[in-house]
């Protein structure tokens, strides 16, 4: 799969290279397309990853935990990629705010795994 995923990538850079130098605005649209091509192409193995994890934790009292960190970490994931492909085309500063975001999602994210760990362990208590 890796090996895919780095064909992928060379070819989709090398597009977006060439169309660079004939159409610039559209080269953007080639790394946009080819970065979804790559995802879906993982996709099968990001859920079997979720699927295994899953079944871990279907039995005990952290499941709510385990499905909050899979959120934070998939907008932990997205939000590098955006903010990658801003930086990538020059606007470093939509790409602070792309990463402002996703910490501010994350943060928010992270209260309902805070309160979780908090109620288990008041209960232990």
């Amino acid at each position: 799969m890796i090996l895919k995923v780095i064909v992928l990538a060379l070819i989709g850079t090398l597009v977006a290279g060439l169309l660079k130098q004939v159409k610039p605005e559209i080269s953007i649209v080639a790394v946009i397309v080819t970065g979804l091509i790559i995802i879906w192409t993982i996709l099968g193995e990001i859920v079997t990853i979720k699927t295994t994890f899953s079944k871990l934790f279907e039995s005990s009292n952290v499941e709510g935990i385990f499905s909050a960190v899979m959120k934070i970490v998939g907008i932990g994931y997205l939000t590098e990629y955006a903010s990658s492909v801003c930086e990538d085309y020059g606007t470093s500063s939509l790409a602070k705010k792309v990463q402002l975001a996703g910490k501010v999602c994350i943060f928010a994210m992270s209260t309902s795994a805070v309160t979780t760990i908090m109620s288990a362990i008041t209960k232990l208590v």
